[in-house]
């Protein structure tokens, strides 16, 4: 492989740190990121795959030595949140304290980072599981098959379990991941007893919160949870999910909201999720009110891909329009999301710029 200019720093350092799943075209796949900001994988998870075999797969490698050698923009998208952000630069690399196991790793996977290593004898720090594909949702911007049924291997799932001494930062989604019937399995106060740094990230659709799901949340340690809400109005929240649970999403947010004040073992943020589409963007400003009302910071996300004609990237003109309600939201932004609305911003500008 061809090599460029080695950088002083890494911009992102989540391939030699994350081990996330997502659905693609019928297949689960890990990859270092966000799949809407990432064009690589680590490979597809089949009954045989391994943790191990994922983690150190040829793919893996090629997108570790892509960044090491300065061709991030061979598979990283400029829009991505986190590269635009440097949240996870090599200048925030640093140690946290906790138990042996998790320490060493730690020290280690640095070492391998500062390296430049393909290869890694470090395990990974941030795990996002995809255990189920159903939802009682039909969002119109959402790629995934919500029949197909998720089978995780059992030797990958005791490899995965064998990871929890390491993670600090911990993720399911979905499908949605509450009313799927494992999510109590997935989240067993006992895996994090074994990890006192081990905190817990949620995306969910926040249309119903079963029992057994309220009894695990107010247990262990999260980090934060997102809903993905995509409308400031119920006509909209109908057209955009097929369904008609806006009142009891806004219920169920107060009551994350509430449970993340005042949990018994560390107080946790929610954020309310927007996808930003051809059918929604007129709403930016109206759900950032609304998420001024719920007292909630919020995230914006770019719609990918053009399903059901949603793309707003087809004319400079829609982007425009895009770019005019970011605008006009921007003066009833709170300071925890104002970040989000110059992101998009940046966002709009750069693809204007391209139909120039």
């Amino acid at each position: 492989m061809k090599r460029a200019r080695k950088p002083e720093k890494l911009a992102c350092v989540m391939p030699w740190k994350a081990f996330f799943m997502d659905h693609f075209d019928r297949d689960l796949r890990v990859i270092p990121c966000v799949s809407d900001w990432m064009s690589g994988s680590f490979g597809k998870l089949t009954p045989e795959s391994t943790v191990e075999q994922l983690w150190n797969s040829q793919q893996a490698q090629e997108i570790r030595q892509l960044l090491a050698t300065g061709q991030q923009a061979q598979v990283c998208s400029p829009d991505c949140h986190w590269l635009n952000s440097g949240r996870y630069g090599e200048g925030n690399v640093h140690m946290v304290q906790g138990t042996t196991a998790f320490m060493e790793n730690q020290r280690i996977n640095n070492q391998e980072i500062r390296e430049r290593k393909l290869v890694l004898e470090s395990r990974p720090t941030l795990l996002r599981l995809l255990p189920t594909l159903r939802c009682n949702n039909r969002c119109r911007m959402c790629y995934q098959d919500h029949n197909q049924h998720v089978q995780l291997p059992a030797a990958f799932e005791r490899d995965v379990l064998h990871l929890f001494p390491y993670l600090y930062d911990y993720e399911l989604q979905g499908g949605e991941v509450l009313i799927a019937e494992d999510f109590p399995k997935w989240v067993n106060p006992d895996l994090f007893a074994v990890n006192p740094q081990l905190k817990f990230s949620l995306i969910t659709n926040s249309t119903v919160i079963p029992d057994p799901a309220r009894e695990v949340l107010e247990q262990i340690r999260i980090r934060h949870i997102t809903i993905s809400l995509n409308a400031a109005t119920r006509s909209t929240y109908q057209r955009v999910s097929q369904n008609d649970f806006f009142d009891q999403v806004l219920e169920n947010t107060v009551y994350l909201r509430d449970l993340g004040l005042t949990h018994p073992v560390a107080r946790f943020p929610i954020y309310l999720s927007f996808v930003i589409m051809r059918s929604t963007y007129h709403e930016i400003p109206e759900f950032v009110g609304l998420a001024n009302r719920l007292q909630v910071p919020f995230y914006l996300v770019l719609v990918v891909g053009n399903r059901l004609n949603e793309s707003i990237h087809t004319d400079p003109e829609t982007l425009c329009h895009v770019l005019e309600q970011v605008n006009e939201a921007e003066h009833l932004t709170r300071e925890d999301s104002i970040y989000e609305i110059h992101r998009v911003q940046m966002a709009m500008k750069r693809s204007l710029a391209e139909w120039s």
